[in-house]
């Protein structure tokens, strides 16, 4: 291009590479317990959303990442 030789830039088609993104932190074992103690227990709907945080934080499917 530079010297004339080419017409278009052969470069121009090509994608340039996409910008990662950095990991989530991970919640301090504070937070984690926080988390898990928010909802009260003694009622049947604050036992299941206990339970639902718990299933999600043991398999790693929720986000409970930051």
């Amino acid at each position: 291009m530079r010297e004339g030789s080419l017409r278009e830039d052969p470069t121009a088609q090509i994608a340039m590479p996409k910008v990662g993104r950095s990991l989530p932190r991970s919640l301090t074992e504070e937070e984690v317990e926080a988390l898990l103690a928010a909802p009260a227990v003694s009622d049947p709907l604050g036992h299941r959303d206990r339970t639902m945080l718990e299933v999600l934080y043991a398999t790693g499917c929720g986000s409970l990442n930051s």
